[in-house]
C-alpha cells in the first residue's frame, strides 16, 4: 500500500454512500435467498431503489421490509420505505419467476410503471 492510500480509503468510506446510486433502480432476483437479500440491502444502502424479485411472496415481502429499514436508517423519514429525490418509491416487490417469459415481461412492465425514466 502506497503512502496515503489509507487516507484516501478512509475519505471514500466517509463519503455519504447512500447517495452513490441515488436515482438508479436495481432489480434483484432471488431475494428470498441470503445472497439476494444481501445484494438488495447493499444496493439500498448505496441509495438505489430496489425491486425485490422472488417466487415466494413471503420471502420478497421480508426483503422489502429489510430494505425499508435500511432506507429509514439512511435518513428516509416518510415511513413508507421512502422515496428517492425524484419522488419514486425506494422498494417494490415482484412475485414471479423471471425465467418465465410472461413473468419477465410483467416484471419489466411493472418496473417501467413504478420507476419511469425522468
Amino acid at each position: 500500500m502506497a503512502a496515503g492510500d489509507g487516507e484516501r480509503s478512509s475519505e471514500r468510506s466517509s463519503e455519504r454512500s447512500s447517495e452513490r446510486l441515488s436515482g438508479r433502480v436495481a432489480i434483484i432476483t432471488g431475494t428470498g435467498t441470503s445472497q439476494g437479500r444481501a445484494a438488495a440491502m447493499a444496493l439500498a444502502r448505496e441509495g438505489a431503489s430496489v425491486v425485490a424479485v422472488d417466487a415466494d411472496a413471503d420471502a420478497a415481502g421480508a426483503t422489502v421490509a429489510d430494505v425499508r429499514a435500511v432506507a429509514e436508517e439512511a435518513g428516509d423519514t416518510t415511513g413508507t420505505g421512502g422515496a428517492t429525490d425524484a419522488g419514486r418509491p425506494r422498494v417494490a416487490a415482484f412475485v414471479g419467476d423471471p425465467d418465465c417469459p410472461a413473468d419477465a415481461e410483467a416484471l419489466v412492465e411493472m418496473v417501467a410503471e413504478i420507476f419511469p425514466e425522468p
